[in-house]
């Protein structure tokens, strides 16, 4: 892959004099994998490395991924291609486009889960939680609490369903940290000392040291010093 990614870096460094469509043509010509699947996963893998040398480019390759994994068997590269755009159009301060991609993302995760095989179950699960938690985020730093709580509660249920105890730590500290901006204590402390109780069982200092900040923020909100 670091090979790739350095022919990748000189293809681009060579094309700047190209237009736009000859240069994403140059791109596709660095990954001549016969599988199609390994092949779009490989490019999906790489567009936001091109976002840090060309955003332009980064946007024009996530748009033709979408076009071309949006088919049977593609499902899960079709919901990464969706969300490797939002990701995009966040950097771009593009936050309703940013949301409306996500959302679409999560569509597709929940029809294809339906159908896909038990080995993707937690992996579609955990991409699902991520896409509400990137949600949850923009209408956080709007202050829009409510809607805030409900992207990231339905984030922590996927988080559940995937087992994943990091996640639902993570979800877990940031619900807390919302309804502690709200003043609603009571639910802040409850969400924070699960947090706290999760990573004491997976024996995590860093994660242990985060739910004790967690906590202190939340008696620093309340003056309660000691």
């Amino acid at each position: 892959m670091k090979l790739i990614l350095l022919l990748l870096i000189f293809t681009l460094a060579s094309i700047y004099g190209q237009n736009k469509s000859a240069q994403l043509d140059s791109v596709f010509s660095v990954y001549d994998d016969d599988n199609e699947t390994v092949r779009m996963d490989m490019l999906l893998g790489e567009v936001l490395e091109i976002r840090k040398i060309d955003f332009e480019l980064a946007q024009q390759l996530a748009d033709t991924l979408i076009k071309l994994t949006n088919k049977p068997n593609f499902e899960m590269q079709y919901a990464l291609a969706l969300g490797t755009s939002a990701i995009l159009a966040s950097h771009n301060d593009q936050d309703e486009i940013m949301v409306a991609k996500y959302l679409e993302a999560i569509d597709v995760y929940k029809k294809y889960s339906a159908v896909a095989p038990d080995s993707l179950q937690e992996k579609i699960s955990g991409n699902i939680s991520a896409c509400y938690n990137n949600i949850a985020q923009v209408y956080l730093d709007k202050n829009d609490f409510e809607l805030a709580l409900e992207f990231y509660k339905n984030s922590l249920d996927e988080v559940i369903t995937a087992n994943d105890s990091l996640g639902i730590s993570i979800r877990c500290y940031n619900i807390s940290d919302t309804y502690k901006r709200m003043s609603e204590f009571d639910s802040a402390f409850k969400y924070i000392l699960w947090s706290k109780r999760i990573e004491e069982l997976r024996q995590d200092n860093e994660g242990l040291a985060y739910a004790h900040e967690g906590l202190a923020k939340i008696y620093n909100k309340k003056n309660e010093f000691l």
